[in-house]
């Protein structure tokens, strides 16, 4: 495979290939385009309040639990 077809196949799945100058090196620098790094923000932002809501339900379930226990209700 060339560059220039990985090149293409990088951008057909959402990423840039830079050329940069590091410490004297030529490198290609691949990263994800800037919809593609909005996208993965915005899972990021989703996961983060899904583990919020995951936490509160643990909350609510050892509070259930304990009232449970407390009547006699033990299960």
């Amino acid at each position: 495979m060339t560059m220039t077809e990985a090149t293409e196949l990088f951008r057909h799945h959402g990423l840039q290939v830079e050329k940069v100058n590091y410490k004297g090196f030529a490198l290609n620098m691949i990263k994800p385009s800037d919809e593609l790094a909005q996208h993965w923000q915005a899972r990021n932002e989703i996961n983060a309040v899904v583990m919020q809501i995951e936490d509160a339900i643990a909350v609510i379930d050892d509070e259930i639990a304990a009232l449970k226990a407390k009547v006699g209700l033990a299960s």
